[in-house]
């Protein structure tokens, strides 16, 4: 994602909704997507949980998701008023109501599920 000629991220997963899919570019998103989401690693934990959600809580990402798959773990942060804020964070089964998408119900515990 393209935020500023100097701030460019790559999520794991992005979600850009119909209505805002003029962002899109052919070789890039120029701009905040609805959902950003960020698989945790060793490597990764602290950047994805301090630098990233600084940079997409600055430049306007409604979601972010951190998923944890050492715990089995996913944090649902939404954005107001310029600030994330923690609003789930499910480990286990569990039903998962993202905010980003109303009227959708997810079974945390099949995310982690081994085939």
């Amino acid at each position: 994602m393209l935020f500023t000629d100097t701030t460019v991220v790559q999520p794991d997963l992005v979600f850009v909704s119909r209505e805002r899919r003029t962002i899109v570019e052919k070789s890039r998103i120029a701009g905040a997507p609805d959902l950003a989401a960020e698989i945790l690693s060793p490597s990764t934990a602290t950047r994805d949980r301090s630098l990233k959600l600084q940079t997409y809580e600055r430049h306007g990402v409604a979601h972010y998701w951190l998923l944890d798959p050492e715990p089995g773990e996913l944090e649902e942060y939404v954005l107001g008023d310029g600030k994330f804020r923690l609003v789930s964070k499910l480990t286990g089964p569990a039903s998962f109501q993202p905010k980003a998408f109303p009227g959708l119900t997810l079974d945390h515990g099949q995310v982690w599920a081994a085939e």
